[in-house]
């Protein structure tokens, strides 16, 4: 696995196929991963609606749903239930409150047909979801977004899965102009100092986001 400021690139060898992943979030906040195999092969994938991390009496209720959107080739899981959240904690208070994805849809999709796609509930308020798909050396793309409204996310998602290559571009360019002309020239006899002074600018930059009211 090797870590650049525009992308993650990863290696598997299983056997005797060689799989190359490139992980990339794009402008849009989608993030994909591009994925090729020297044999034609099926990879298999499986996730789950969110589960608080809390201790299990403080947790309310669940009620996320999975769905099958098959025009769109997509998962959708919308994500709900609430909690008990604490406010203040000398002394210890506790409200009723939402889970932080509550009303939240993800969505996945991949630029070939999503096969043998198969939801359940694990356990009341909780789903599960798989789903297979080709890949080969021409590659095959699965996209994630995750927004308040469905379409939305479905939209942006479909945005990257026209032209993954391009946004794949994109973010490269990107990041190549922020380390090239934003960051100051640093050098010095050490070249593991000079990769983590850019290594650290790179994260920085990339923890910038737009919102609409001036840059956070």
């Amino acid at each position: 696995m090797k870590f650049r400021p525009d992308k993650m690139k990863v290696n598997y060898t299983i056997a005797d196929v060689e799989i190359y992943e490139e992980k990339f979030v794009a402008e849009n906040d989608v993030i994909s991963t591009v994925i090729t195999s020297s044999k034609p092969i099926k990879i298999e994938f499986d996730g789950q609606s969110m589960v608080p991390e809390v201790v299990h009496n403080l947790i309310i209720s669940k009620n996320a749903s999975c769905s099958h959107d098959s025009d769109n080739n997509a998962v959708h899981i919308k994500e709900g239930g609430a909690v008990k959240a604490t406010v203040t904690e000398n002394p210890e208070t506790l409200v009723d409150g939402k889970l932080v994805y509550d009303g939240m849809s993800t969505v996945l999709s991949a630029s070939r047909p999503l096969s043998d796609v198969k939801i359940v509930e694990s356990e009341p308020g909780v789903c599960k979801y798989n789903f297979t798909f080709d890949v080969d050396q021409d590659g095959t793309t699965l996209s994630w977004a995750m927004n308040d409204e469905y379409n939305v996310a479905l939209n942006q998602v479909k945005e990257i899965l026209s032209d993954p290559i391009s946004h794949q571009v994109a973010k490269t360019e990107k990041m190549n102009d922020i380390l090239n002309d934003d960051v100051p020239y640093f050098r010095c006899s050490d070249d593991d100092i000079v990769a983590v002074y850019y290594f650290q600018y790179a994260l920085h930059a990339m923890m910038y986001t737009f919102i609409g009211k001036g840059q956070e």
